[in-house]
């Protein structure tokens, strides 16, 4: 089921993960997924995936999800992460989500400039948010992206956080910003 696989093995690991009784089987064969980079058939099991996982681990499973998403490198995934970002869903699927988001604009070529800038600006929004986790995340990514426009708003929010340690990962990702 490796990289390179035939198209069956899909069909394979869909099969699994709807008759995989436990948590950490079915985050395994997500990433599975996630090393199927050109794969279009794994990018729409997983999303098709996000949206039937119920249960008491949901959302759990929905960051694993996310996580495996993340590795495919696609540019048509955004809307994805976009959407399980927004504030309906629990912190930590927000914070993978943004963490998708982030690394989709730091892999060569997956997005164009306009597009890298796009999320770019959807994570300084997010360094606003009520839920620690989501502005951690946020503030973790603009710093990996290390794009210098998004100074003013890390220091605005470094202004406004009520965390200390909030407040360090803010100075740490303007340290990383790259000198325009």
């Amino acid at each position: 089921l490796g990289p390179g696989a035939d198209a069956p093995w899909v069909g394979k690991i869909e099969a699994l993960l709807a008759s995989e009784p436990r948590f950490k089987g079915r985050c395994g064969l997500m990433r599975a997924l996630g090393h199927h980079r050109d794969d279009e058939a794994a990018r729409a099991l997983l999303v098709a995936r996000l949206d039937a996982i119920d249960g008491p681990v949901a959302d759990r499973e929905r960051a694993a999800a996310l996580a495996a998403l993340a590795r495919l490198e696609r540019k048509d995934t955004v809307p994805v992460f976009e959407r399980f970002a927004g504030p309906e869903h629990a912190p930590n699927v927000r914070s993978v989500a943004l963490s998708g988001l982030g690394s989709l604009a730091r892999a060569d070529g997956v997005l164009d400039k306009d597009a890298t800038r796009r999320v770019r600006e959807q994570l300084e929004r997010w360094l606003r948010d009520p839920v620690f986790q989501v502005r951690v995340s946020a503030t973790s990514q603009l710093g990996r992206l290390g794009d210098p426009k998004s100074a003013a708003a890390l220091r605005r929010a470094h202004g406004a956080e009520a965390l200390a340690f909030v407040r360090r990962l803010h100075r740490e990702a303007l340290g990383k910003l790259k000198a325009e």
